[in-house]
């Protein structure tokens, strides 16, 4: 059975800022890494991922086994932090271990914005997770995980036209890029475009006025688009994609309840 905890149990204490409206609107190169649509960063280089996750073994963590360490500075944080991290161990066959004395791992901690390392980075040594403002409620933690596990963003699929309509005209100055599309030459799926992913930002991400114009819709009209920090948990195929990624055991998410909808 699907496990999570949601969203709203943590907020008390966190910060209120969406996310989707604060994380970066460059592409700056962070720790010796690019940082990419906001919150993703990428060894400088060319953008070796599937059309939502890392393509190569080298990117992923060995035996699905992430070390961490968690700053002091999120010490009142560790607490959802953990409970995000469970939610994983619940459903997949991920596994978070705190670091001891490991080379490789990752370092959670106070940024000045929301971003991950995707996937376990080639070069080795840490590589952070940054849990800046606007970062620190359950939804936006999961959605930070989901990078480290080794996914990209849902609507930055090669094939996301197929399924959503990006309202260019409605984008902010300088936030573009955030919608830009994955390679197709260098690209291959895993699972369906999946509207409830965590890792499928809402109807007015980077929006001019988020009160008023939408960035993207789905294709079928009517289908909502929640935030990150509305929906709070992982969907069916998130769990579904990262089992498929690392190979785990078979496992049933959601048995004998009502998957949510996916365009398969």
């Amino acid at each position: 059975m699907i496990k999570y905890i949601g969203v709203f149990a943590f907020l008390v204490g966190g910060f209120c800022h969406d996310f989707e409206t604060v994380i970066s609107n460059q592409d700056p190169i962070v720790d010796g890494m690019r940082l990419v649509e906001g919150d993703m960063l990428f060894d400088d280089g060319p953008l070796f991922t599937e059309r939502n996750a890392v393509k190569y073994d080298q990117q992923l963590w060995p035996n699905g086994e992430i070390v961490y360490e968690i700053s002091p500075g999120l010490r009142q944080y560790e607490q959802i932090i953990r409970e995000a991290m469970r939610t994983y161990e619940d459903n997949t066959c991920i596994k978070f271990r705190r670091r001891t004395n490991e080379a490789d791992y990752v370092n959670i901690h106070v940024g000045d914005r929301c971003y991950s390392r995707v996937g376990k980075s080639f070069r080795g040594g840490p590589q952070p997770l940054s849990l800046g403002r606007g970062c620190t409620d359950f939804g936006t933690i999961l959605h930070e995980l989901g990078h480290s596990v080794g996914f990209d963003h849902e609507h930055s699929r090669a094939d996301r036209d197929e399924f959503l309509i990006i309202h260019k005209e409605n984008i902010k100055n300088g936030s573009e890029h955030n919608f830009d599309k994955l390679w197709e030459n260098n690209t291959r799926t895993i699972g369906p475009f999946d509207y409830d992913s965590i890792m499928l930002y809402g109807a007015y991400a980077f929006s001019k006025d988020t009160r008023k114009f939408k960035t993207m819709e789905p294709v079928e009209p009517g289908l909502p688009m929640k935030s990150v920090i509305q929906k709070g948990k992982l969907s069916y195929y998130d769990i579904v994609k990262v089992n498929k990624l690392y190979k785990c055991p078979p496992v049933n998410p959601y048995p004998g309840g009502i998957r949510p909808y996916v365009n398969v």
